[in-house]
Order: C-alpha cells, then sequence, then structure tokens
C-alpha cells in the first residue's frame, strides 16, 4: 500500500510580544508533536508601520488594537492563516476571540492569565487573581511581573530555552498541553 501523502497547513504566527514569541519557539522545540504534524507554523509576518516584525505584534491593548493589527494582517496575507499567542489579560479577551473565531481557519491561544503568571504557576508558585485587585487587570499585570522578577531574577522577556528547561523540566506535558489547548488541538489534529 502506498503512503497517503500528508499536506502541510501553514499559519503565520503573531504573538503579543517577544515573552510570548519566546515561549512559542521553545514549545515548537521542546514538544515532538511539533515535528510530526502537518501544520507549519512561520513568523514571516512584517508590516513596520504597524510595529509589527517577525512575527511579534508589539502590544495588543484590548480588543481595538488588536483589531487594527489583525485587520492589516489579513489585508497583508489575505490567504494565510494565522495563530495568534496573546495574553488574556484584557478585559475584552472573549471579543478578540470572537473576531479571531469569525476568521475561517484562524487560532487564538490565550496564555491565561498573562506569560509570567502562567509561568509562575508552572514553576509551583502559589499567585493572587485578577479579582483580588481592586484595578482588576491593570494591577494584576504589574503584580505578575514584580512576582516574576522576584522568583526568577529576571524579567520573562529575557527568559532563554535554559530558564524554560528549569520549568518544563518539573512540569507533566500533560498539564501544559491542558493549558494551551488551542495551540495542541491544533497541532495534534492536523
Amino acid at each position: 500500500m502506498a503512503n497517503k501523502k500528508v499536506f502541510k497547513i501553514y499559519y503565520l504566527v503573531a504573538s503579543e510580544g517577544q515573552t510570548e514569541f519566546n515561549l512559542f519557539a521553545y514549545l515548537k522545540n521542546r514538544f515532538s508533536e511539533f515535528k510530526i504534524s502537518s501544520i507549519r507554523f512561520s513568523n514571516k509576518i512584517e508590516i513596520l508601520e504597524a510595529g509589527i516584525s517577525g512575527g511579534i505584534l508589539n502590544g495588543v491593548n484590548g480588543l481595538k488594537g488588536f483589531k487594527s493589527k489583525n485587520e492589516l494582517i489579513k489585508q497583508k496575507y489575505p490567504e494565510q492563516h494565522v495563530f495568534y499567542l496573546l495574553d488574556k489579560d484584557f478585559e475584552d479577551s472573549e471579543a478578540i476571540a470572537d473576531v479571531v473565531k469569525k476568521q475561517d481557519g484562524d487560532v487564538v491561544q490565550f496564555v491565561e492569565y498573562n506569560s509570567e503568571y502562567f509561568l509562575l504557576k508552572l514553576a509551583g508558585e502559589e499567585l493572587k487573581e485578577p479579582k483580588d485587585f481592586e484595578n482588576n487587570m491593570a494591577e494584576f499585570r504589574t503584580y505578575c511581573k514584580s512576582s516574576f522578577e522576584k522568583h526568577f531574577g529576571k524579567s520573562a522577556v529575557e527568559m532563554k530555552d535554559i530558564d524554560f528547561d528549569f520549568i518544563f523540566d518539573r512540569v507533566d506535558a500533560v498539564l501544559v498541553k491542558q493549558n494551551l489547548r488551542e495551540l495542541f488541538n491544533l497541532i495534534e489534529n492536523s
């Protein structure tokens, strides 16, 4: 019997910032599912006038900011699927998810609540939740960044593969996949 030819499906990666990009790159190298999947990712999104370079959106700042960058990406790359990796610490994250779901084939993976929180939780840290802050998300983001720097001795954007290894070597892969369900469903079901 002849081998079935597997067609590759290409996604442009649009990460919220450098931290999310570094996290995605690490996961891509760490998990074998990426190597055997028919999904291929590219960070070749370049829209310099919008501050987008190498697939890094350089911030989103809520629904309005997301929509403007998303529209530019869809104009410049109309036939491409886009995989968005965003923090979920926006008041209107669900509205952003709705925008992406309406775009045929595009996917958004939110990091709960943000990359710092996600990595600290994987490292076993007990953390406050957004509801514990009067000015929910703004104060919560500051708290997460500060807690991260205290715990790891550096900001999340400074994390290298060896730092990620320190976290991920101690965590069950199932937990990571549960927390990044959209990403792993995409690559495992292709």
